[in-house]
């Protein structure tokens, strides 16, 4: 298994950068703590401002979702999920039934 990188940041590496007022949530909110399960649908489409301003300024991004973990392993990496990846990770139903090449780690079997 590969050597896992540690980065640490300091409070001076983070700046606040706070949601825009996104219509049927109340303002503030910017998690899924913050809102009933109802309004969730909304809550996903409220990060999409932060793109235009971090390309502007050369920020990295950090991906933001309402999915579990475990959603993002089974589904695999952004570039699996569109086009050729996605019929060249999942090319049939009998497919989804092995662990697929980014799950590389050791797992427990029963």
């Amino acid at each position: 298994m590969p050597a896992s990188k540690i980065v640490l940041i300091t409070p001076s590496d983070l700046a606040e950068l706070p949601s825009p007022v996104v219509d049927n949530l109340p303002e503030g909110a910017e998690a899924t703590v913050d809102i009933s399960f109802e309004k969730t649908q909304y809550l996903k489409a409220a990060p999409h401002w932060a793109v235009g301003i971090a390309q502007e300024y050369q920020i990295p991004l950090l991906y933001f979702s309402v999915l579990s973990a475990a959603t993002f392993v089974f589904f695999g990496p952004p570039k699996y999920l569109i086009g050729d990846g996605q019929r060249r990770i999942w090319p049939s139903p009998e497919s989804m039934t092995s662990p697929p090449e980014w799950v590389n780690f050791p797992r427990k079997r029963n």
